[in-house]
């Protein structure tokens, strides 16, 4: 992994290009909602810094270790490799509420409380978009173990609050990113349907993740998948016999 300057400074005009900023977090605040049975407080809209990002993944990783943790540094990369350090943090820790499984679709609600314990606002919120293409609670796949009342919570959050581009961009290299490396959005979609199932549903999802694709594509002025390295090897790899 390169540094934070390193990336900043081969990465700035991408950055710049996606109308990304990085802000004072000491002057930018916005509304912060706690999960259900906790009251609503003001938080900063803040991350960590990759560094930091690192070490909570290497730290929760033990609890409940598996692909993902690996799946989860791709998904940072790429957004380092698309944006900048505060998109490379977001990726790292899209998925940290895996360390609170083997879950399914819980993992975005236990994300978003571990972050938003740790005081790390726009981070918890990116647990609970990255799994959205689309804002629709049953878009997900996987086992359906959130509580009724934590299902309405995410519900009305999808509802009610307006996306941002780390949020568009966390959730495309999500599907970008396998725990092998980077993928062509195809590969990644064969093997979501694979391991659940495909429905018309699933169907408009890629069709919203193609379009992000194409959106941050347009605006830096080049495809990106020209800047994730190892894509085409990862992509046409096949496993040898077992």
């Amino acid at each position: 992994m390169r540094s934070v300057c390193k990336s900043a400074e081969a990465f700035g005009q991408s950055l710049r290009s996606l109308k990304i900023e990085i802000v004072s977090l000491s002057v930018f605040c916005m509304p912060f909602r706690r999960p259900p049975n906790a009251f609503f407080r003001w938080l900063p809209m803040s991350v960590p810094s990759p560094e930091e990002a690192e070490r909570i993944l290497e730290y929760e990783s033990r609890r409940n270790p598996g692909i993902w943790v690996d799946h989860s540094r791709y998904a940072g990369e790429a957004a380092g490799w698309l944006a900048a350090a505060k998109a490379r943090a977001l990726g790292l820790l899209h998925d940290i509420g895996r360390s609170r499984g083997p879950n399914g679709q819980r993992h975005v609600i236990e994300g978003y409380r571990l972050l938003s314990d740790m005081g790390f606002g726009q981070a918890a919120r990116v647990c609970l978009t990255h799994s959205y293409p689309l804002p629709d609670i049953e878009s997900l796949p996987g086992a359906r173990d959130m509580t009724a009342e934590e299902c309405a919570f995410v519900a009305d959050f999808l509802r009610s609050e307006e996306l941002d581009e780390y949020d568009r961009l966390i959730t495309l290299c999500d599907c970008l990113s396998q725990a092998t490396g980077f993928c062509l959005l195809e590969k990644r979609f064969v093997d979501v349907a694979l391991r659940y199932n495909l429905s018309s549903v699933r169907l408009d999802q890629w069709r919203a993740i193609f379009a992000l694709r194409d959106h941050f594509s347009a605006a830096i002025g080049r495809c990106v998948y020209s800047l994730l390295p190892g894509i085409e090897e990862n992509t046409f790899h096949c496993p040898g016999p077992a």
